[in-house]
């Protein structure tokens, strides 16, 4: 008799499930711009519901997966706009940034007529190796195993695409040397002879004052790896607190000279070497920064320098939280950003890029 109750409860439960009129869908994605930029952004704006025709017929919780997936690296995620750092009012959503994949889960039931409202996710165009590519990013709804399955759920409104157009942005030109101070009393110049054509070798000289320079090295292009980048390390009578102009010359096979620039670095040994993040590199009008290791602690300044070494550009207030920096008042190119604590200073290099 028991046998026969349990087996009567399944058959009428199932039949249950077949009468529902759940139906969980999307209303596609809300037009958006279609050609994009390296470095250019754009929200995609999406919802999720349940149509159930008026009858009583939810979606249980952690019933019901969201996947939206990103190409490749020539479109990549930013952040969750709305809701506000992924967490809505049915939805939890993350970004299984191995997988390159946005996801969904309901935490809460989704009731008939329910669901969540303008999700809007925020991506950026990746930099690509041709002039422009096209990209299709889709969304697909699945009913997730740890809920019930509705046989009555629509799949023909389960999914949209929406097409992306990226164009190569212009990069500007990178600097053929850059100068860093690798510990106190020690500058190292890296650069790469593979930029060069037809050079005998590589001369460095070092400034104070940016008009009388003393040659320092002269380096055989020969005896040089010429596929990568090289390192000259300057220990030569470094004093501290003294800011250094150096020159990188090229002397060429038939005897002309071309200089390849000049770098600044103040050899400053009273401040250890600090670390900080900052995304995206290239950027186009902000980008985010934040502090690491000895400068957690502090609220610091963050200045911008040309590849003349003139600063353009300070920033303030920078502490422990992701400090956004709008730098769409910066024209296009290359910038060494510093950050300086009391006991610590980090200094990188970033791209601004235009729209």
């Amino acid at each position: 008799m028991k046998n026969i109750f349990i087996t009567s409860f399944l058959v009428f439960m199932t039949l249950i499930a077949f009468g529902q009129t759940c139906d969980i869908f999307t209303t596609g994605f809300q037009p958006v711009k279609q050609e994009l930029t390296t470095g250019e952004s754009v929200d995609l704006i999406f919802s999720i519901k349940n149509d159930a025709k008026g009858i009583p017929c939810s979606y249980h919780k952690n019933s019901v997966q969201v996947l939206l997936f990103l190409p490749d690296n020539s479109v990549n995620f930013e952040s969750f706009i709305s809701p506000v750092e992924g967490k809505g009012l049915y939805f939890d959503w993350v970004y299984d940034a191995p997988n390159r994949t946005i996801i969904g889960l309901n935490h809460t039931a989704i009731p008939d007529g329910a669901g969540e409202e303008n999700i809007t996710v925020r991506i950026k165009a990746g930099v690509i190796n041709v002039q422009e590519v096209n990209k299709t990013l889709g969304l697909t709804i699945l009913q997730y195993y740890e809920g019930q399955i509705f046989p009555s759920n629509n799949a023909s409104n389960d999914n949209s695409i929406v097409s992306l157009r990226i164009k190569s942005g212009q990069l500007p030109s990178q600097p053929v040397f850059e100068v860093i101070s690798s510990d106190c009393n020690e500058s190292n110049i890296i650069f790469n002879p593979s930029d060069i054509k037809d050079v005998v070798s590589f001369e460095v000289t070092r400034s104070k004052d940016g008009k009388i320079f003393e040659k320092i090295a002269d380096l055989i292009a020969a005896q040089m790896n010429s596929s990568g980048k090289n390192i000259y390390t300057d220990k030569n009578n470094l004093t501290d607190g003294l800011t250094y102009i150096y020159e990188l010359t090229a002397v060429m096979k038939n005897g002309s000279r071309k200089s390849l620039g000049r770098q600044t670095i103040t050899n400053d040994c009273s401040l250890k070497s600090a670390d900080f993040d900052f995304f995206p590199n290239p950027a186009v009008d902000k980008m985010y920064v934040r502090l690491k290791g000895a400068l957690q602690n502090e609220t610091v300044q963050m200045t911008f320098n040309n590849l003349k070494g003139e600063v353009v550009k300070i920033a303030n207030n920078i502490d422990n939280t992701t400090n956004e920096i709008l730098i769409n008042d910066l024209p296009s190119g290359v910038y060494y950003i510093t950050i300086k604590g009391n006991e610590a200073v980090g200094r990188k290099r970033f791209v601004k890029i235009s729209q």
